[in-house]
């Protein structure tokens, strides 16, 4: 909502909408709030955790409530003035460079950048704008822009990209058809490995496994044609999809194997996680304007994925060992209902598990198997001695 007052100075607050949706949610933290403290603190074991979760309920809602309230923009002339719900940031527009445009997972939102890095002020889209407000904004820089157009401007001038101007923006293309190529080279080996293949699984997985190798040194030999994970003003390719889909596959060979434990399974991950990310963390930088914290929440997200599918997908896709064969009684099972349908057999223990365990199987394995059954497990050793098992058929009866 904008208002107008008599010396032109405009107060824009937020939308009705957001106002109500953030005054339900600050009240429904009060009433969560109450709801710990009402069945939490007469009980001696829970009482430190449910004042503890009242705590946190209760200043979630008064900052929701707040943020509902208190936000508004307020443009007085040349001054900006921004108030969150527990403070405001001011600037006049000599100071501010320009402004950037930043995606998350619940939308765009701008960033005004501070003239000789003395800050920045976030400004979100929730706020209900008019035209007063957007003549103002067009009179900031947009440096998203500004670095388009130098970067375009850079390609015209590189001698090895082509021997005119016109050849070189050309090379452009050039780097979609190529991202494009990887694209589908990785969605082919991805489907050979997932519909698992015998002939394919291996080298699949090695050529997944070596992916994000290849992309990081394509993206440093061209960086003018190649980015990673870039903002949509970019110009240049971006190799991203390569590196979501050959994670995502190797994510997804991993989790069908079932690991005795996951200890080791969890060391050899953070251990590979750490590296991706130190190996491709200034290229990133150089491509996605994000804070420091959110560009390593980024890369930590993709990489933890990558990591895991890595090393789950490396010990069992290349165990050629023996491996040895257990009968099991199956003592129950259960079914789990999220996003998805999980299906598990009780297991009684068996082997390395020596306490009641788990199986997760298929739907038509869940409907074959009733307590007092058997079912037979293989236990490999794996490639990088981290256990895992797996049902197989059991040997017939004489």
């Amino acid at each position: 909502m904008a208002t107008k007052t008599a010396s032109s100075q405009h107060v824009y607050t937020l939308s009705g909408g957001q106002r109500v949706f953030n005054s339900i949610l600050g009240l429904g933290g009060f009433a969560a709030a109450a709801l710990f403290l009402w069945t939490g603190v007469s009980e001696a074991d829970n009482r430190v955790v449910a004042i503890v979760s009242a705590v946190i309920f209760l200043f979630l809602g008064c900052y929701l409530l707040a943020r509902g309230f208190r936000s508004r923009i307020v443009i007085d002339g040349v001054r900006i003035a921004i108030r969150d719900p527990f403070r405001e940031h001011c600037a006049d527009l000599a100071a501010i460079e320009g402004y950037r445009t930043l995606n998350s997972r619940y939308g765009s939102f701008m960033q005004l950048i501070l003239k000789e890095d003395s800050g920045k002020i976030t400004l979100s889209n929730s706020f209900a704008t008019d035209d007063d407000f957007r003549a103002w904004l067009a009179q900031v820089p947009d440096l998203d822009l500004r670095d388009r157009e130098a970067l375009l401007q850079e390609i015209q001038q590189d001698a090895e990209l082509g021997s005119t101007p016109d050849e070189r923006l050309a090379a452009l293309a050039g780097a979609r058809r190529v991202n494009f190529a990887l694209i589908g080279a990785s969605l082919l080996l991805a489907a050979g490995m997932i519909f698992r293949s015998d002939s394919l699984r291996g080298p699949a997985a090695a050529l997944l496994a070596c992916a994000p190798i290849a992309i990081l040194l394509l993206a440093q030999r061209s960086p003018l044609l190649y980015a990673v994970m870039k903002g949509k003003q970019d110009p240049r390719t971006d190799l991203g999809g390569t590196l979501l889909i050959s994670a995502a596959a190797l994510f997804f060979e991993m989790v069908k194997a079932n690991f005795v434990t996951l200890q080791n399974l969890l060391y050899y991950s953070v251990l590979v996680c750490v590296v991706v990310l130190v190996a491709y963390f200034a290229t990133v930088r150089r491509s996605l304007n994000l804070p420091l914290l959110s560009l390593v929440v980024v890369l930590l997200f993709w990489s933890g994925f990558y990591a895991f599918g890595l090393v789950g997908t490396l010990d069992t896709v290349f165990d050629r060992s023996q491996p040895t064969a257990y009968v099991v009684p199956v003592t129950g099972k259960h079914v789990t209902r999220s996003r998805s349908t999980d299906y598990y057999l009780e297991l009684a223990p068996w082997g390395p598990r020596q306490t009641q365990n788990s199986l997760s199987v298929s739907s038509s394995v869940y409907r074959e198997f009733n307590p007092g059954d058997s079912i037979c497990l293989a236990l490999h050793p794996g490639w990088l001695r981290i256990a895992w098992y797996t049902p197989i058929s059991c040997p017939a009866k004489p």
